[in-house]
């Protein structure tokens, strides 16, 4: 018995063939890389019109992974009669991207130190003790090739305790006794923000 082919099989097993042979040229997408990243910010601190307003100097550096960027924080605020230096941990998450540009939200907390920057008069020791702080901020990041351009705005709570001693006499004996105040003082400032950073 004679093998019989026909000519629709012959051209189905040619255009088969070369289709098994094909690789796959799609890249899978890239992975994501964990980067150092920084940044430099100035800011505007405003109060009620007793309090004024004032200035804050913050710079952040950590590791960027994806949309998220995490790591430690230093800063310097002025409150006024307080000068306040911050140290903290924080957080931020880009909520949305635009193209290469990114809305995000940033969140931080520390202790401080602060010094009381008039003369204390009347005060024969004054000891400040520092506080918490705390800052939510939600800002625009602009992509410059290596470099970002950050505009934020947002809420920034600081708490400062300090004591200081009274002297009073005991009248019945003339002896001086002496006894100490403690003051817990809260100050809550709207933040304005801009700066510059490396991704």
């Amino acid at each position: 018995m004679k093998n019989k082919f026909s000519l629709p099989g012959v051209l189905l097993l040619i255009w088969i063939t070369p289709s098994f042979a094909q690789t796959d040229t799609v890249k899978p997408e890239a992975t994501k890389a964990v980067t150092y990243a920084n940044n430099f910010l100035v800011a505007g601190l405003m109060g009620k019109h007793e309090e004024g307003n004032t200035f804050s100097f913050t710079t952040n550096h950590g590791v960027r992974y994806g949309r998220l960027f995490s790591g430690l924080g230093v800063g310097y605020d002025s409150y006024r009669d307080w000068n306040v230096l911050q140290a903290y941990a924080f957080g931020s998450i880009d909520v949305a991207r635009i193209r290469t540009n990114a809305i995000y939200l940033f969140m931080s907390g520390g202790y401080s130190t602060a010094m009381y920057t008039p003369e204390l008069i009347g005060t024969p020791s004054f000891e400040i003790k520092g506080g918490g702080n705390f800052n939510t901020m939600l800002g625009y990041r602009i992509k410059a090739n290596q470099y970002s351009i950050y505009f934020a705005t947002g809420y920034k709570f600081q708490r400062i305790n300090y004591q200081y001693d009274n002297y009073y006499y005991w009248f019945r004996g003339g002896d001086m006794r002496t006894g100490n105040t403690e003051v817990q003082m809260d100050m809550n400032r709207f933040v304005i923000q801009i700066g510059f950073g490396w991704h």
